[in-house]
């Protein structure tokens, strides 16, 4: 039998001993049909064989190496031979890989659901690893809500400090950041996904207060945007004096009572509403806006589900209904503590929802 295999090279080869992996090579395809592997792995120092394995695999071009089978920090060769119905072929040529513990990867200013409000913000990584193993380039992608890559930086080949500034991010958007890096030898790391959501002041021409001075007339002019909102409080569907909480907050915490904007507001065709508050009542609908035809509700719910691996969580979904009704539902969110900030914010634009939860990492005080 004429053939050998050929081990598969990327001149820069590193595996973790502490998990599974594997070793490919390639099997001309003018070669019999292989039936199997035999694999040798050496300590390239001492060239003491220190694991050998008989595998059966009539189609996949690779040997497995069960995890803590080797030791990290090591250097070592392997040969593969291919086996077949004509007998075993000759050993590959020999190929020199290292083993390291994978790199702790990380970002140090980001977690998740973080709001940034900013069109730009510059993320922070660190690197570690166990063996001394380096840093050899790292780069950075931004995503749509759904994950889908909408620009990804240039590799970075400088690493004493890891620092990328991610860049063009609209305003009362969802996204998703994630870092991708290569030690030199060969070893791909990355983060995980972190979601943010974008949310700062646009500027606008015109300013909330906006003066001209009227030289000839001997005045000024005074021009305000600024338009006040009043709400009432109503129990049980009779109006009654609000009950303040520190005095930025109001107590709706009795359910018979709801806090109505009737004067002066009303809900365009997008918009983005955001509600801050405490205590919610699971189940609850903390917000309504209708206008007699159509509705939106947002509740507040608990639970454990699979998407929270079976752990209690909070969060908020949005239920808008028309002629048709969609649902939506937001991030989950740690349960909070009665007098945990939390809210969230919702944003409608060309007919489409999003909705946001977040924890504002603050205490209200008790009434």
């Amino acid at each position: 039998m004429n053939g050998v295999p050929v081990l598969y090279n990327s001149n820069r080869n590193s595996k973790d001993a502490g998990l599974d992996f594997k070793i490919t090579y390639i099997w001309d395809g003018n070669n019999p049909q292989q039936t199997g592997n035999i694999v040798h792995i050496y300590n390239n120092e001492t060239n003491e064989t220190v694991y050998t394995a008989t595998q059966t695999n009539f189609y996949k071009q690779e040997c497995t190496v069960p995890a803590n089978t080797l030791v990290n920090g090591t250097l070592y060769k392997v040969t593969v031979n291919v086996m077949c119905a004509e007998g075993v072929s000759s050993p590959s040529e020999p190929l020199l890989f290292y083993c390291y513990t994978t790199p702790d990867f990380v970002f140090t200013n980001l977690v998740q659901d973080q709001l940034i409000q900013n069109d730009s913000y510059q993320v922070r990584l660190s690197y570690s690893q166990p063996e001394g193993e380096e840093l050899e380039d790292y780069y950075i992608s931004l995503y749509s809500s759904d994950k889908t890559v909408i620009h990804t930086s240039p590799v970075h080949y400088r690493t004493e400090e890891l620092s990328l500034t991610v860049t063009g991010m609209e305003n009362n958007t969802q996204y998703y950041i994630k870092a991708f890096g290569q030690t030199v030898t060969g070893m791909q790391v990355e983060t995980d996904f972190f979601l943010v959501f974008v949310r700062y002041l646009q500027p606008t021409i015109y300013s909330l207060i906006e003066l001209a001075n009227n030289a000839r007339g001997g005045y000024t002019t005074v021009k305000s945007n600024i338009i006040s909102l009043r709400a009432y409080v109503y129990r049980d569907g009779v109006e009654i004096d609000p009950t303040y909480v520190n005095g930025e907050m109001i107590d709706l915490r009795d359910s018979s009572q709801v806090l109505r904007f009737e004067d002066s507001f009303g809900v365009p065709d997008d918009f983005t509403i955001e509600l801050k508050g405490c205590s919610f009542a699971p189940n609850s609908a903390p917000m309504v806006l209708s206008n007699g035809k159509y509705a939106i509700s947002v509740y507040y719910r608990t639970g454990a589900y699979e998407g929270t691996r079976g752990v209690p969580k909070a969060y908020f979904d949005v239920r808008a209904a028309g002629e048709l009704t969609y649902v939506g539902i937001s991030n989950y969110i740690e349960l909070p503590a009665d007098n945990r900030l939390i809210g969230f914010m919702l944003t409608r634009r060309n007919n489409l929802y999003e909705i946001v939860a977040f924890d504002y990492g603050e205490e209200v005080e008790p009434l």
